[in-house]
């Protein structure tokens, strides 16, 4: 698990110095990305989780959503200006990326929550890893295939799938990653 956490890490420097409108483009690809893959996901749904055709769909439609949403965010992205206590003095605080996160995605809404997972911190110029469910790891893997399609660079979104006995210590080698910033 370290080597796809230092993977991301590598990468991150490269997507974090990506402008917020290259970002919002990517993203916006993502969703479209993600779209065109509606038969792949509904096949990998009704196979590995036992989903409706429609559930599935539901899944993909408010997913690409989220993404469209997050997509909104690079451009929003702002600091503020914090009240000093020492005359002539400006305090700012910015907001920037923080490195690698690690998304853990369940099995019940596998598409919304899987990029739920994931959108936000991309949008925020970090790189991710998305731990897959251990129930339905294609769904999953189907995701990151989506943003690979869209253009990010490679390293910044990844996927971790594993053998249900194996879960407890790979989500435990994943968060304790020194690469891994936030979960």
């Amino acid at each position: 698990m370290p080597a796809i956490a230092e993977k991301a890490a590598a990468a991150f420097p490269i997507w974090a110095a990506t402008g917020p409108n290259a970002r919002r483009a990517i993203l916006m690809k993502a969703a479209a990305a993600l779209e065109s893959k509606a038969d792949a996901f509904v096949e990998a749904m009704m196979a590995e989780i036992g989903a409706t055709k429609g559930w599935a769909l539901f899944n993909l439609g408010l997913a690409a959503s989220i993404v469209r949403e997050a997509a909104a965010l690079p451009t929003q992205i702002s600091g503020e200006v914090i009240p000093s206590d020492k005359p002539g003095c400006l305090s700012m605080a910015l907001r920037e990326p923080v490195g690698v996160i690690l998304g853990i995605a369940p099995w019940n809404a596998p598409i919304i929550l899987g990029v739920r997972s994931i959108a936000v911190p991309l949008a925020c110029g970090n790189a991710v890893i998305l731990k897959a469910s251990e129930t339905c790891p294609r769904t999953h893997e189907i995701i990151v295939e989506a943003f690979a399609e869209a253009g990010f660079p490679e390293g910044v979104v990844n996927v971790v799938t594993n053998a249900p006995a194996d879960a407890a210590e790979v989500v435990g080698a994943l968060i304790d990653a020194p690469a891994v910033k936030w979960i």
